[in-house]
């Protein structure tokens, strides 16, 4: 099962979830994101000896993280992109 650590919250399990988990769901606060998927031409990143994976800590940018997501089309030819996953920083 995939979903946000609150939704078990709402759920009933059987053996109860542990301490630790039910700790994360009651804690874990959950943040505005967007994914883009950016379609190139070439994989430029490549050439130039770059992996196309960014992270960050979300100081200076709202980028999340970036990846390479390059992957066959439906003509079966590579099709080079880079996922970006953008998040709303929450100052404290």
């Amino acid at each position: 099962m995939a979903g946000p650590p609150q939704m078990s919250r709402k759920i009933q399990f059987e053996p109860q979830l542990s301490r630790e988990r039910r700790f994360i769901a009651d804690r874990f606060i959950m943040a505005a994101f967007s994914k883009m998927v950016l379609v190139y031409d070439k994989r430029y990143w490549m050439e130039k000896g770059f992996s196309g994976e960014i992270l960050s800590d979300c100081h200076d940018a709202p980028v999340l993280n970036a990846y390479d997501e390059t992957r066959p089309n439906e003509k079966g030819e590579l099709q080079p992109a880079i996922v970006v996953l953008l998040a709303a920083c929450i100052e404290e």
